[in-house]
């Protein structure tokens, strides 16, 4: 994993974190324990199922609200739609590829500073220049390990 850029805590948890849990709420935010604030929502983007499916139930497990998206197309409407504080991103995708994904993602305000993990099988220093450009928080190659995955999602929230 090549990590790409450090990026603050997002607004809304940092507001978060200032408020009693039954205002937080209303912000979409979730207190837990002390250690965790809320449930991250993060937004999967990968069409081979079995690997969407692998992930998606590792982050689950860890604890995060998951939903996932299978091509460019339904990409960009689930992650306007779900609001993710973190999007895992493949490159090869059907209907628009990760890159196109990423710059749509940026071009809107809903989620241009959403942080934005490649999880691809791409390993070209092109590729990651690209999603560099694009404002990657970290590109990381497949086969990956599931910590590594939620140990880099921890820290593009902050946490």
């Amino acid at each position: 994993m090549e990590r790409i850029e450090e990026k603050p805590k997002g607004a809304t948890l940092a507001l978060a974190e200032s408020l009693p849990p039954e205002e937080s709420e209303l912000l979409g935010v979730a207190h837990k324990e002390k250690s965790r604030i809320r449930t991250a929502r993060v937004l999967v983007i990968e069409d081979e199922k079995d690997v969407a499916l692998s992930v998606m139930k590792r982050l689950k497990y860890a604890g995060f609200d998951v939903s996932v998206a299978g091509d460019g197309v339904a990409a960009t409407a689930a992650a306007f739609q779900f609001q993710p504080d973190v999007v895992i991103l493949d490159i090869g995708l059907p209907c628009g590829d990760g890159f196109e994904v990423a710059n749509r993602l940026r071009e809107n305000v809903v989620t241009a500073i959403t942080p934005i993990i490649f999880l691809t099988a791409r390993t070209s220093e092109l590729d990651r220049q690209k999603a560099e450009s694009l404002g990657a928080f970290a590109y990381m190659t497949k086969p990956f390990k599931s910590e590594e995955l939620v140990s880099t999602i921890e820290e593009a929230l902050g946490s």
